[in-house]
């Protein structure tokens, strides 16, 4: 309640003179005939992007003025499922924001824009990146239109819009690309790229810094939810196979040491885990949790199998409904054995709990007459699709393969007149040769040829970002660097795209995270400057 009071006269002080003016009497309000409620923007300017480097805001600079020449009508929310649902009836989505539409791609928003603007006579459209940014705002100059806190979940902004630094993700219309280093007046962004804008909250549920009104995301236009995710296919009604048919254990971890609080679907192939090193999609796994595995175990010989299971804290394995091995309270290795057939299917339950402590691991081996301890084979475990489904219905949607939290709003305006940005393209999609006649040409074959260089053309790793801007790398290059991909191209070039993030733990799943690329040309020694890809 102190943080809320406290956000709360913050945002009294801060709120422009001009923008409170407009929000006690906002006129011209329209209600259209799918239920969305529009709210009319007026006309204004703002100082969009920064000055100041840095690694987690490098695509906000350079900092520069945008005008909006003409007003327009926005819608106050995020399209709803049961709005989108007149356009694309029995369409749910992946139901991880409430009633919003989310888990479309950005060519399916634009479908839904151009149907509506068939059924009102009007034109709708998804807002530019400045008209996105312009709304939320709403005539303040602070991360947040309530000033330097984010504002009470539901609040709508002096202009009438809500979920501008919560909820879905929105897609907007832009290409991505670098801010200009000029004023602009209605900008529309790049004439083409890899990745459409998305603007919003809910970017990273635990850091707010990623929800102010002037940061920015990208992600590809045809970014939809994976076919066959739907929440219709694990509505029950079917009667999925309970054979053990699917690799691997199934089940979910859980954010508490009790089971409870499920946060995100598990699959363990193999019984051998190290979760210090181990990201779970969508959150760490943190100081206390627990997870619990169902699936088959296939024995591997006639007689007692002994298991044998070492783990920091707490473990219960259940075979065929009786406990096999089970303790609580320490790091240790223990063993149990149960009689088995070779090649028959047991049940299997496994119970895992962490409690504080460094180390966080699950090592689970077997052995028989014969047979000295060794790994239990992927072979030998399974689980059925009716208990994949059964699992997936545990967990929240958003961390379920394929659905994300993406949405948008819609505007109802014609589209600004102004041309779009060039594309900056890096060196290496320029000055490509188109010709294949040199690719067979090498050394001469009898002759004894050699040649030493980088294999790739790597930045320095675990080097401080400011000493990679200073040498003229490109600024969202950061210390961690790795996972490079190649592709050798018709022409005889080598491309790489490689990841960079944050070094040291948990970098990876940050949001500022980027792809470098670079290009070997045919013939040459040297790699092209890496820069962003």
């Amino acid at each position: 309640m102190k943080e809320l009071l406290h956000a709360t006269t913050v945002s009294l002080i801060l709120i422009a003179p001009a923008a409170f003016a407009q929000s006690t009497d906002i006129t011209g309000v329209e209600i259209n005939s799918v239920g969305m409620r529009m709210v009319p923007i007026a006309a204004g300017s703002f100082e969009r992007g920064r000055d100041e480097p840095s690694p987690e805001h490098w695509d906000e600079e350079p900092a520069h003025k945008v005008s909006i020449s003409r007003p327009f009508l926005i819608s106050d929310t995020e399209v709803t499922i049961e709005q989108f649902q007149q356009f694309r009836p029995g369409f749910t989505g992946s139901m991880t924001e409430g009633s919003y539409t989310v888990g479309l791609s950005w060519h399916e928003a634009v479908d839904f824009c151009q149907w509506l603007s068939k059924v009102e006579g009007k034109p709708y459209r998804l807002p530019t990146e400045a008209e996105w940014e312009h709304a939320a705002r709403a005539g303040t100059d602070t991360p947040f239109w309530s000033g330097n806190e984010n504002p009470e979940s539901g609040r709508g902004n002096p202009w009438g819009l809500k979920n501008v630094h919560s909820g879905p993700l929105e897609w907007c219309h832009d290409w991505y690309g670098p801010y200009p280093y000029k004023d602009q007046v209605d900008p529309v962004g790049r004439s083409g790229g890899l990745n459409r804008v998305i603007r919003g909250g809910g970017l990273d549920r635990k850091t707010p810094e990623y929800a102010r009104a002037g940061n920015r995301a990208a992600y590809s236009p045809s970014f939809a939810m994976m076919e066959g995710t739907e929440a219709g296919m694990y509505s029950g009604d079917e009667n999925l196979s309970r054979e053990p048919t699917l690799e691997g254990l199934i089940g979910v971890w859980f954010g508490t040491t009790k089971f409870e609080k499920p946060k995100a679907l598990d699959h363990m192939p193999v019984l051998d885990v190290d979760w210090n090193d181990f990201q779970q999609p969508g959150e760490d796994r943190e100081t206390n949790w627990s997870a619990r595995w169902v699936g088959t175990v296939v024995a591997p010989a006639d007689g007692e199998i002994t298991f044998h299971i070492a783990s920091d804290f707490a473990v219960h394995l259940s075979i065929g409904g009786k406990t096999v091995v089970g303790w609580e309270g320490l790091e240790i290795e223990k063993s149990g054995g149960i009689e088995m057939k070779k090649g028959a299917h047991y049940p299997v339950l496994i119970d895992y709990v962490h409690s504080e402590g460094e180390r966080s691991y699950l090592n689970i081996t077997w052995s028989w007459p014969g047979q000295e301890k060794t790994e239990i084979r992927k072979a030998n475990l399974f689980h059925s699709p009716a208990q994949g489904k059964d699992m997936r219905l545990k967990v929240p949607r958003l961390y379920l393969p394929g659905h994300h939290s993406i949405g948008f709003r819609v505007v109802q305006a014609a589209l600004p007149g102004t041309e779009p940005l060039a594309v900056e393209k890096p060196f290496f999609r320029e000055c490509v040769v188109q010709s294949r006649s040199n690719v067979k040409k090498g050394p001469d074959a009898g002759k004894p040829w050699y040649r030493r260089r980088a294999l790739l053309p790597i930045p320095p790793t675990y080097v401080p970002w400011h000493q990679s801007r200073a040498v003229g790398l490109p600024k969202g290059f950061r210390g961690h660097i790795h996972n490079a991909g190649l592709a050798v191209c018709p022409n005889g070039d080598i491309l790489v795209s490689l990841f960079t993030s944050k070094p040291g733990p948990q970098g990876e799943d940050q949001p500022e995270v980027m792809l470098i690329g670079s290009r070997l040309r045919f013939g040459a020694a040297q790699w092209d400057m890496p820069d962003v890809f």
